[in-house]
């Protein structure tokens, strides 16, 4: 906003073209009508900005601890999962995944207390109940194998008893957090309709003071100040798509591209971060599966390409998780790199967990786009082996059994379904034609491309 010195001398010179700025026309004929504008817009200013931290606390905790709480219970399960495993069959390795997920446990757990510092007596109160829970195990675990055979049932009763309060807590805290975001997203309601009770206050005010002049500045404004109190309400509601069409080259105009550029990166936030993958960002099983149905509802032609590294696993087992996780962040970056390049604008990427990914493009993108897929994965991965492994093509290791074994290089195995051709409406559909189309490409050496439209799109590389 210019100083007063600055806003005088530019009237003196423009007293005769009155087409300007809404603050230069209202500053050179209705000195009060200035306040009264500098004071709406410093409020529609704050408004705005409490509506943006509040949805930006929506988004980046209250949906965080949503999404960490469904964490923790796939942990606590998988966990639990392994610890019965390991009670039946005496296995180390059970023992051992066992161990590995109480740390995933641990993990999310400490990742929920940095994001919401509100909720960690709920965290604490669960922490507890997980160190009784390891207890119990411990306690099983020192017990010679005779021992561990009297006292199964009681341990199995003492371990459900725990593992259900488990639940229960995580479930109190995902009500608790759902309850925070309903109050906030009640409390962005409020803060519009204060919005508008005020704007129209100081709107009517400017009218009396500025008599016709004013009326006339006014009526410039408000319609946009009135698109602008309904699409805050809409983003109260949880629709971020408001329509405001403001094609102006004044303030009201900025503020409005500002409100609308807003409103969409609060509708991709909440899309994506949902259950986005903590390793790529990218969208996850949640995701995708509403991306999916959406456009199979829309009657839109798509084509699901499912993409899984073959081998994977026994790269993770040599080179630790660490390299592994750079394995999936490079194969991530290829494949967004190359759907940027050749696929549409639309095209949607996502990844469900480990080292599977998934492209929703079109049946006329598809095959190029996969193919540079494969072309540029068979030329990064050969570079993330030592050098000895790459000399062999392969991993020397053991199965569970201890008979040797050879690894070969990663390779891309890619399943496409296309609904071009074959009347798909379903979104369950494609993932049971997609899961069957994966087993088939599995079973072919190399980085390929299998389809459901005809054995001749079969493509190995």
């Amino acid at each position: 906003m210019p100083n007063t010195d600055e806003i005088t001398s530019r009237s003196k010179q423009t007293r005769f073209k009155p087409q300007l700025t809404i603050s230069v026309k209202m500053l050179v004929g209705y000195i009060p009508l200035v306040v009264f504008a500098i004071v709406m817009s410093i409020y529609v200013l704050w408004g705005l900005n409490t509506v943006n931290d509040i949805n930006r606390r929506i988004i980046e905790n209250d949906t965080s601890i949503i999404s960490f709480a469904g964490m923790l219970v796939d942990d606590l399960l998988g966990q639990e999962s392994y610890g019965q495993k390991f009670v039946i069959m005496g296995s180390e390795e059970m023992k051992g995944l066992f161990l590995q997920r109480s740390q995933d446990f641990r993990t999310v757990l400490y990742q929920m207390g940095n994001t919401s510092p509100d909720d960690r007596d709920l965290l604490q109160i669960i922490r507890s109940l997980h160190d009784e829970y390891l207890d119990f195990y411990e306690d099983y675990f020192k017990m010679d194998p005779k021992s561990q055979g009297l006292a199964n049932e009681a341990y199995d009763s003492r371990i459900k008893t725990v593992v259900d309060q488990i639940l229960k807590s995580i479930d109190r805290l995902s009500r608790s957090v759902e309850q925070r975001r309903s109050a906030n997203l009640l409390r962005i309601g409020e803060i519009s309709q204060q919005m508008f009770r005020v704007i129209s206050v100081m709107t009517c005010v400017g009218i009396i003071i500025g008599m016709g002049a004013a009326f006339i500045i006014t009526r410039d404004v408000s319609g946009a100040i009135t698109k602008l109190t309904k699409a805050t309400d809409l983003i109260s509601e949880g629709k971020f798509d408001p329509a405001l069409p403001l094609e102006r080259n004044d303030e009201l105009g900025d503020l409005a591209r500002a409100f609308g550029e807003m409103a969409h990166r609060l509708s991709r936030w909440e899309e994506m971060y949902l259950d986005a993958s903590p390793l790529t960002r990218l969208p996850g099983g949640v995701a995708i599966d509403n991306v999916l149905k959406k456009r199979l509802d829309a009657g839109k032609a798509i084509s699901f390409c499912l993409l899984d590294i073959d081998n994977f696993k026994s790269y993770n087992d040599k080179y630790g998780y660490s390299r592994g996780n750079t394995v999936i962040q490079n194969t991530a970056r290829i494949i967004e790199t190359t759907v940027a390049r050749l696929g549409n604008g639309d095209d949607f990427i996502g990844h469900i967990g480990g080292d599977d990914f998934v492209v929703i493009t079109t049946p006329d993108k598809y095959s190029d786009l996969i193919q540079e897929i494969l072309d540029d994965f068979d030329k990064a991965i050969p570079g993330l082996y030592d050098e000895d492994d790459r000399a062999t093509g392969y991993i020397r290791g053991k199965t569970r059994q201890g008979e040797p074994v050879n690894f070969p290089t990663m390779t891309l195995s890619v399943a496409v379904v296309s609904n071009d051709k074959v009347n798909i409406t379903n979104y369950l559909d494609v993932g049971e034609i997609v899961a069957e189309l994966k087993d088939h490409a599995k079973l072919i050496p190399g980085s390929k491309m299998v389809t459901n439209r005809r054995a001749s799109d079969e493509k190995n590389v």
